[in-house]
């Protein structure tokens, strides 16, 4: 075979892998399907090794979940959000928020809360670093509410160092107005 003006036989060695030596394709045969073996049991080894690499990292992340540390910036890591006062509220309703790191500056969490004489809905609460380190909580979800509500702001102090629970005023569009206080649990 001539390639390009080359007739070395080194040149057709490099495009011509698959040549005959000696027009034997017994040797060539065994040659492709060893290759063919050996990429096989490559891909086999490769696959075991990166999932058996990556079962620390799933431990360590459940280990990390459990410790109760979350990796917050803010003073709690699970806050106590207690709403009252709702008109048609019956009882108060409280739940507790684990909050978990997502920013530089920022915690967040969210439960479903059952608001009894009303309904269920959603709260999520975050912390934030800005000027001040605040906490803040709102409330979306339940029945015959128009909108999300606007955020209920409570500073760190309130909700991390206070001995007595600090509330803040809530309000559910299409509910009504109530109270709604943070406390750190852990």
């Amino acid at each position: 075979m001539n390639v390009g003006n080359a007739n070395s036989p080194f040149i057709y060695a490099i495009v011509n892998p698959c040549m005959n030596l000696n027009n034997n394709h017994k040797i060539d045969n065994f040659i492709i399907r060893n290759n063919n073996l050996k990429a096989i049991l490559m891909g086999i080894l490769l696959s075991a090794a990166a999932t058996f690499s990556l079962i620390p990292s799933i431990t360590n992340g459940a280990v990390l979940a459990q410790d109760g540390n979350n990796g917050v910036v803010g003073c709690a890591n699970t806050v106590k959000v207690t709403i009252s006062h709702l008109p048609k509220q019956s009882a108060d309703s409280s739940i507790e928020v684990t909050l978990f790191n997502i920013g530089p500056s920022d915690d967040q969490g969210s439960r479903i809360i059952s608001i009894p004489g009303i309904g269920s809905g959603h709260v999520k609460v975050y912390f934030h670093i800005a000027t001040v380190k605040e906490y803040g909580a709102i409330v979306s979800g339940v029945p015959n509410q128009t909108e999300v509500s606007p955020a209920t702001r409570l500073s760190e102090a309130a909700v991390c160092n206070s001995e007595s629970p600090q509330s803040g005023f809530l309000y559910i569009p299409g509910i009504g107005s109530g109270s709604l206080s943070m406390t750190k649990v852990n």
